[in-house]
């Protein structure tokens, strides 16, 4: 079995919905989670059962997300 690639979503808007289906289809990626372009985001939001892990303004700050494909 071929491994998953992780991916996080871009968006937090009504584009993700379908991103996430796609993805999803494809079985290729594992979406670990969304990042919301405001930053004032809520912590405890979901989308389609992805949760939203931060916002745009600290992927700068990570190098965790270095492997991760953004859609």
């Amino acid at each position: 079995m071929n491994k998953l690639i992780p991916a996080i979503v871009v968006g937090t808007g009504s584009h993700s919905k379908p991103v996430i289906s796609l993805l999803r289809r494809s079985f290729k990626y594992n979406i670990k989670g969304l990042f919301d372009t405001s930053k004032d985001f809520n912590k405890n939001e979901k989308i389609m059962d992805v949760p939203v892990i931060g916002c745009l303004n600290q992927l700068d700050k990570n190098s965790f997300y270095q492997d991760h494909s953004f859609f």
